[in-house]
């Protein structure tokens, strides 16, 4: 299962796509990063890789990342 995964460095946000895998010896669960995305102000659908656009998690992201920026640019403009 992909998701995106959210790191704030120095007040910015970063977006990486990771997958979660069960490791059966640790008996625990690992992340591996498939991608990293970049700045959450410049992401887009196109970032995303195809297999994992249609993901419901990281649509959910994308929209709500979107939103997000479009109220940032609103109160730019007031």
């Amino acid at each position: 299962m992909a998701f995106i995964r959210i790191k704030k460095i120095k007040g910015y946000d970063y977006y990486y796509l990771v997958r979660s895998q069960w490791d059966p010896v640790k008996k625990r669960s690992t992340q591996h990063i498939i991608k990293y995305l970049g700045n959450a102000e410049n992401i887009n659908i196109k970032d995303i890789p195809e297999e994992h656009r249609d993901n419901p998690k990281v649509l959910s992201l994308l929209a709500l990342s979107s939103t997000i920026q479009k109220e940032k640019s609103q109160h730019m403009i007031d």
